[in-house]
């Protein structure tokens, strides 16, 4: 007598169900958490309008930001003229300027680990989509509302 005529369907899929719940518990338990891959340095690569208004996207249709606009856009947001941003597991995040200076926040990942959440010393919080997270890159999203009046996407490498 064969194995599976000693077993009716009812056991199997009964046996079924537990390896194929600890299979997906091992693959899930074997990749980090976002919380940890977000640790280390990364650089500023680009900014980008990933949606723009139809006036705004007529003017720039590589949809690339311009170093002026991106200056700025950041009048008001001193975290986007930071050219390398330090995650540090303790929840800290160094933002390494081109001036030599560095400015010290606060981050936490919010939600199921897709918002990132800055808070600065004076109480100023800012939130970004983080829309990709790999092991070589980052993609974060913001809406800027000035002027330009779209969403922008930054993305970043890892520094190793």
């Amino acid at each position: 007598m064969t194995a599976l005529k000693k077993f009716s369907r009812p056991v199997l899929y009964v046996a079924f169900f537990p390896v194929c719940l600890a299979l997906f518990i091992l693959l899930i338990s074997q990749d980090k958490s976002p919380d940890r891959k977000i640790v280390g340095k990364w650089r500023e690569v680009s900014w980008e309008y990933e949606k723009v208004n139809r006036e705004n996207n007529q003017l720039l249709p590589d949809r690339k930001i311009h170093e002026h606009v991106r200056n700025e856009l950041a009048q008001d947001l001193i975290i986007h003229r930071a050219e390398t941003w330090e995650f540090l597991p303790n929840g800290k995040l160094l933002l390494h300027k081109d001036d030599g200076s560095t400015v010290r926040l606060d981050w936490k990942l919010k939600g199921r680990g897709h918002i990132l959440k800055l808070n600065y010393a004076d109480e100023k919080t800012e939130y970004y989509d983080l829309n990709k997270l790999w092991q070589e890159g980052m993609t974060l999203y913001f809406d800027v509302e000035i002027q330009a009046k779209g969403i922008v996407r930054m993305t970043f490498e890892k520094i190793t």
